[in-house]
């Protein structure tokens, strides 16, 4: 059973998150618990399908709201990406956080030391806690606060710096083979994961901050016939 939820804001927010329960029994994991796959998406906005909006082509996401709780009235926590993921990840306001820029976070003495983090919480109560990607923003807290994921030794925090465009422009198409997108390298290591949950038998919560739509625009050149260029 599968309980997906999605996160959306106003039209300018800084990120979207998708939450996927499930007991993911192909994988072999004992089903008495859920399971939490963690989705964060830097920078989307709800210019989907799912919210009406149709310029944007995303049937996968379309496909995974009409099963999933969508949330057509949420706000994004504050208008800069830091601070919004020291609250959505701790729980707690931008107010309490005292972050409110690109210079503080939450584990600084005296705010949040001793708090406890949503992927913590798991890791305490049994959980196989593990995440890739720009989860929290890159220093904030520092390394990607390791007080919130297991067995650092076995699967060190996994996050490739997105790379810029060969031009001096925020997009360019590539070819989609070779090591070009750190999506992709995302992607991957989080079924590696996986795969060690199952083989522990122990329940997980993974998480998984893509980079994309944030810039620079680095797609598949395929795309490209998706959207035809428009005539000045």
């Amino acid at each position: 059973t599968a309980l997906p939820i999605s996160r959306a804001s106003s039209l300018v927010m800084k990120s979207s998150i998708f939450i996927l329960f499930s007991c993911l029994a192909l994988f072999g994991i004992v089903c008495a618990t859920k399971n939490v796959l963690y989705i964060v998406i830097d920078d989307l906005r709800p210019g989907l399908g799912a919210y009406d909006q149709h310029e944007i082509i995303t049937p996968n996401i379309d496909s995974f709201a009409k099963e999933s709780l969508v949330f057509e009235r949420a706000y994004c926590q504050q208008a800069v990406c830091g601070p919004s993921r020291n609250s959505f990840l701790t729980g707690r306001r931008p107010d309490t956080t005292k972050a409110w820029n690109f210079k503080d976070h939450f584990r600084e003495p005296e705010i949040g030391l001793n708090w406890t983090s949503i992927p913590q919480y798991f890791k305490n109560h049994g959980y196989f806690s593990s995440g890739v990607g720009k989860l929290y923003h890159p220093k904030l807290p520092p390394n990607f606060d390791p007080p919130s994921w297991s067995d650092l030794d076995r699967f060190p925090y996994f996050s490739p710096s997105p790379h810029g465009c060969t031009n001096d422009t925020f997009s360019c198409s590539l070819p989609r083979n070779g090591t070009y997108f750190a999506d992709v390298n995302l992607t991957e290591s989080i079924r590696e994961r996986l795969a060690y949950a199952a083989q522990v038998k122990q329940p997980f919560f993974l998480g998984i901050g893509f980079h994309k739509p944030h810039l620079p625009w680095r797609f598949p050149e395929e795309f490209l016939r998706l959207y035809p260029p428009v005539e000045q």
